[in-house]
């Protein structure tokens, strides 16, 4: 049986002072101040920076790929990978 990941997300400026732990089904909910929500970090502050920061090497290694074929394919090929 796969094991269910579940967090707590608690939000900076709400009501509660500290999140609730505990189990639900057998499943342990744990804190959390950032969590993965269809592809996109969100965090507790509702900041992009730890997203940002998950993709800034993605992004360098994609213009890197695309920097060095250059010298060796025609312009309308680059585009089309870019």
């Amino acid at each position: 049986m796969k094991k269910l990941n579940t967090s707590i997300l608690l939000l900076k400026g709400s009501i509660l002072h500290e999140a609730p732990t505990g189990y639900n089904n057998n499943n342990f909910i744990s804190n959390s101040t950032s969590t993965k929500f269809l592809g996109v970090i969100i965090e507790n502050t509702l900041s992009w920076k730890a997203h940002i920061n998950h993709l800034l090497p993605k992004l360098f290694m994609a213009c890197y790929s695309v920097r060095t074929i250059k010298p060796f394919m025609c312009q309308e090929n680059i585009k089309s990978i870019y």
